[in-house]
């Protein structure tokens, strides 16, 4: 009687490419695992958060990936989320060598991001408008007064919001001579995702320097705002939060039927 012989297992071919970003998965996540335990046994003294700024990177971090997946129902989400999900689908292809979507698609997708990027504008001036014009009062002079003397918010506004997260994602987008190549689509999906990142920057903490007046505990007086960078400890732990999220995506890619092809479909 023959013997049967158990198939050996499948073995993934790992070329050098997916070798190096498996590596620096890894790194990320050593580093972020180390300075999250650090934090949770020393506490938040090993931060620059204070009292007088408990939200810094970490939020901003976290409200940014909610935008960044078009999981918040604002403008910004709906029109980067889908940005990002084209980004990735291009750089796929890059890694693995292999057509994912037809790129009439993913450039349909970058100029629906373009337009959303132009009525997220639109409705963005008009926002400054109605606050530093049409609805001007002492009150909100005194706090972008404060905003713009004391922390980057004019910075951060102007130039990571308007002009790196809408004005040159909206040419890459938008413009044939450009919206053709990968290579500018996946830039202008960063830039905007950098965009999105300086404004919850500008919510989570420029903004919250200026304390509310009918906030409870809070009197009609504004305070001055605090000095905040974040350290090398939070730094570490953002880290380790993008390595995680890549490291899900990669976990995805490989696993999931996420890019199945027609031909593949059909049988």
């Amino acid at each position: 009687m023959a013997a049967s012989t158990a198939p050996l297992p499948r073995r993934f071919p790992v070329s050098p490419r997916v070798g190096a970003w498996l590596a620096f998965l890894a790194l990320t996540l050593v580093i972020g695992l180390t300075a999250a335990i650090l934090v949770f046994a020393r506490g938040l003294t090993l931060t620059n958060l204070t009292n007088g700024v408990p939200w810094g990177l970490w939020i901003t971090i976290d409200l940014s990936a909610i935008a960044l997946g078009a999981g918040a129902f604002t403008l910004s989400a709906v029109a980067v989320g889908p940005a990002v999900t084209m980004a990735v689908a291009h750089i796929i292809e890059w890694i693995t060598r292999k057509a994912t979507v037809p790129h009439d698609v993913l450039r349909l997708i970058a100029r629906t991001s373009g337009l959303g990027l132009l009525l997220y504008a639109y409705i963005k001036f008009w926002d400054l408008a109605a606050v530093s014009y049409y609805g001007r009062t002492p009150g909100s002079d005194q706090a972008l007064y404060i905003l713009r003397s004391f922390t980057p918010y004019g910075f951060g506004f102007w130039v990571g919001e308007i002009l790196i997260g809408i004005v040159i994602p909206v040419l890459l987008f938008l413009m044939p001579r450009f919206n053709k190549r990968p290579a500018y689509l996946v830039l202008g999906a960063a830039l905007a995702m950098v965009g999105v990142i300086f404004n919850r920057w500008n919510v989570t903490v420029s903004g919250l320097v200026v304390p509310l007046d009918y906030a409870p505990g809070v009197g009609p007086a504004l305070v001055l705002p605090q000095a905040y960078f974040p350290n090398l400890t939070e730094w570490a732990i953002v880290l380790g939060v993008v390595g995680y999220a890549l490291t899900l995506l990669t976990l995805g890619v490989r696993f999931l039927p996420l890019f199945t092809r027609t031909e593949e479909h059909k049988s």
